[in-house]
């Protein structure tokens, strides 16, 4: 009988080791922070933040859709499936890189303000970096 029950938690540890979502989501925080980087520095790299902008976009819509499916498949991965270290990493990680993009608009407001083209583009820069995250 213990070889059994011993046998049991073997297999049900396994298993369970198995579903394990951390390295998935450990690896697309790093990816988000990496993409959140290269978006942000478009803008403020740029000579004129209004093609920087342009650039930024361009940038967003074509790793958009990869992005926003690996993120789907994370978010609903279950408490078993995960530590909630990792989780809560994840959270985070979604929270500071979406603070970013946004700061963008802060960073720029003088610009926005005077230009409604290029505050619209912001806007449209933030809008499509946030509908990564839309369920």
């Amino acid at each position: 009988m213990k070889r059994w029950f011993m046998a049991w938690c073997l297999l049900l540890l396994g298993l369970l080791t198995g579903c394990s979502k951390d390295e998935e989501i450990l690896a697309f925080t790093q990816k988000l922070d990496s993409f959140t980087s290269e978006v942000v520095s478009r803008v403020e790299k740029a000579q004129d933040p209004k093609q920087g902008v342009d650039a930024a976009q361009q940038y967003l819509d074509s790793n958009q859709g990869e992005l926003k499916s690996a993120y789907g498949e994370l978010s609903g991965v279950r408490g078993y499936q995960v530590k909630e270290e990792t989780m809560e990493r994840l959270t985070n990680s979604v929270s500071e890189n979406t603070g970013k993009v946004m700061g963008l608009k802060l960073k720029y407001v003088t610009e926005s303000v005077s230009d409604k083209e290029f505050d619209k583009k912001l806007d449209k820069l933030s809008d499509s970096y946030s509908a990564i995250f839309d369920g």
